[in-house]
C-alpha cells in the first residue's frame, strides 16, 4: 500500500478507501465498497489493518457510515514481542488449505487437485467419518430417511 505506515515513522491510524468486485458462486460480479483502516503498532515492523466492505447497493444506503465508524474504532491496546519464525508452517492460513504431508515444494494447483481427487473416493474420513457413526445419524439411515 502506499500510504502505509513504515516502521518507526508513525502509530497513528491511516486509512484507505477501496472498491472492487467479488465474483459470486452462481459467476455473477458484486460490486463492493469498503475501508482499510492500516496501523503499525509501536516498535514493530507489522502493519495490522481490519478490513471493512459493504456491497455497492447497501454502501448507498447508509452502509457507508457503518463501515467508516467500525473502521475508525480499529485500536490496538498492546503488543508483545513473538518468538513465532516467519514460516508457513506457523501460520494457521496456510494450515487451513494444507492437505496432510502437503510440502513446501507443491504448488496450490497441485494440493487443490489432490483435495479434490480425495474427495471423489466415496468414503469419509477424518471429522466426516465419525459423524457418520453418530446415534441420530444411524437411527435415520435404518429407517431410510
Amino acid at each position: 500500500l502506499g500510504g502505509a505506515p513504515s516502521a518507526g515513522l508513525s502509530t497513528s491510524t491511516r486509512f484507505f478507501d477501496v472498491s472492487f468486485d467479488t465474483m459470486t458462486q452462481s459467476g455473477f460480479e458484486a460490486p463492493r465498497r469498503g475501508v482499510i483502516a492500516a496501523l503499525q503498532p509501536t516498535d514493530s515492523m507489522d502493519v495490522l489493518m481490519l478490513v471493512c466492505t459493504v456491497s455497492a447497493a447497501k454502501w448507498k444506503k447508509g452502509g457507508e457510515a457503518d463501515v467508516r465508524r467500525t473502521a475508525e474504532s480499529f485500536r490496538i491496546t498492546r503488543t508483545r514481542p513473538s518468538r513465532l519464525q516467519r514460516a508457513s508452517e506457523n501460520d494457521y492460513r496456510y494450515r487451513a488449505r494444507s492437505l496432510k504431508g502437503f510440502s513446501e515444494g507443491e504448488s496450490e494447483i497441485e494440493a487443490a487437485l489432490a483435495r479434490d481427487l480425495s474427495t471423489q473416493s466415496g468414503s469419509l474420513g477424518g471429522k466426516f467419518g465419525a459423524a457418520a457413526v453418530t446415534q441420530g445419524y444411524q437411527y435415520q439411515n435404518a429407517r431410510g430417511n
